[in-house]
């Protein structure tokens, strides 16, 4: 990436996103090793490109994940306490004991000149093996096919998530809003 640091490069994205794309560049960590970033949460990470990037450990409580591509990422073990992922894909990602109580992995709703267009989460194939997915706004997230065993799903919204395929063995549903898939 040309020498530049991390934080550099962030700041560049930053100004990707807040200029709708007209100054700075769009971020991509695809492949990258990312487990020694500090403070990485004090980053606006909004539509990065990370696909197979390595989160393992990180300290991700309150980020700002919403738009990006992270599918087959590595967030085992990760602090992802009220971090907002909205519309991003985490096809195939691995959240195993992740701390994700809060998050929101609801829609995003884009404002369009002919109407408006939801942008859901893609969660298909993760494996949220021992995650904690308790208070989390799960509406119409799709997670088809993740592995939710003994996974913790306590006062979450989950109407209209997609559950088709899922692993529920020992997956605890506790005064969920919305129906107990299965």
């Amino acid at each position: 990436h040309l020498g530049k640091t991390l934080p550099e490069l962030l700041e560049i994205h930053t100004q990707w996103v807040e200029s709708a794309g007209k100054r700075g560049q769009q971020l991509d960590l695809s492949g990258y090793d990312l487990r020694d970033v500090v403070d990485f949460n004090s980053y606006s990470l909004t539509a990065v490109r990370a696909v197979e990037g390595n989160f393992l450990q990180q300290n991700l409580k309150g980020a700002e994940l919403q738009s990006g591509v992270f599918d087959k990422g590595d967030f085992r073990d990760c602090n992802l306490r009220g971090a907002d992922l909205r519309a991003s894909s985490f096809k195939y990602a691995n959240f195993a004991r992740a701390d994700l109580r809060g998050a929101l992995l609801c829609p995003l709703e884009f404002q369009r000149e002919v109407g408006s267009q939801k942008q859901r989460v893609d969660l298909s194939g993760a494996n949220f093996r021992y995650a904690d997915l308790s208070d989390c706004d799960l509406r119409e997230c799709i997670l088809m096919g993740v592995d939710l065993t003994g996974a913790v799903i306590r006062g979450s919204d989950v109407r209209k998530a997609a559950f088709t395929g899922a692993i529920l063995d020992g997956t605890i549903f506790d005064s969920i809003v919305g129906d107990v898939p299965g």
